[in-house]
């Protein structure tokens, strides 16, 4: 638990001593696919972090529509927001995608851990600021972006947590375009067809619920650079501790 603690943005400059009294504290749940961790309306009383496996984020439209707000690995945190929010509930449902092991620590012991050790409750106060910051961008890119530039930004953003090929800079996400489609708001159909225009510019190879980006320099060019602005939970620490 202490490593699965210190390969997340919230615990990356602490030392394995430091965060082995929180280790113990924490809890680890097994999680089948299908099965939920969080659903809206559930009280807000612990952080996750993910272990193995993928998980999302997502809400349904009043017409059952689904929205992914979020795809998310091993090293990530979630439900931070929750649990300082007056309300105390959470306001999005996350499912595992595949069998998941997730760790959970409860609000009131990350607390006094994040008292005790300034550096976790920067990153915290970070991760929050960029909770508040990323709605605006997201819904200007929205109204005001392409498909083709809001997909190039999403695989990007998603690119982040991903290792890259040491050989050819290549870049593979597991990633079927349904659900692509679904975390930029569009048809499984047009997002097919944006896809295939950088198919053809030699950007991105599809296979069987894989792409390959081929060129991250190249996709960064083609859109704006204010539209890439994630979350500390979408960029792979870089760890302080040996």
């Amino acid at each position: 638990m202490v490593q699965a603690l210190l390969q997340t943005y919230l615990f990356q400059d602490l030392s394995p001593a430091e965060v082995e009294g929180l280790a113990r504290a924490a809890t680890a749940r097994n999680l089948a696919r299908g099965d939920h961790a969080l659903h809206i309306g559930d009280r807000a009383d612990e952080v996750w972090i993910i272990v193995a496996g993928k998980l999302k984020e997502y809400r349904l439209d009043p017409a059952g529509n689904e929205y992914v707000s979020e795809l998310m690995g091993p090293g990530q945190v979630f439900g931070e927001p929750g649990i300082f929010s007056s309300e105390r509930t959470r306001v999005v449902n996350v499912v595992a995608l595949e069998h998941s092991t997730v760790l959970t620590i409860p609000r009131d012991g990350l607390f006094k851990f994040l008292i005790a050790h300034p550096p976790a409750l920067l990153r915290l106060l970070e991760g929050l600021a960029s909770e508040a910051r990323m709605p605006l961008p997201a819904v200007t890119m929205m109204a005001y972006s392409s498909l083709l530039e809001r997909v190039i930004a999403k695989l990007l953003q998603l690119s982040q947590w991903e290792e890259t090929s040491k050989n050819d800079g290549v870049v593979e996400l597991h990633l079927s375009q349904s659900l692509l489609a679904s975390m930029v708001g569009a048809t499984r159909e047009k997002v097919n067809r944006a896809l295939a225009s950088l198919v053809d510019e030699g950007l991105v190879r599809l296979e069987y619920r894989r792409m390959l980006l081929l060129d991250i320099e190249a996709l960064r060019r083609l859109v704006p650079s204010d539209d890439l602005e994630s979350h500390p939970r979408h960029r792979r620490p870089r760890l302080a501790h040996g």
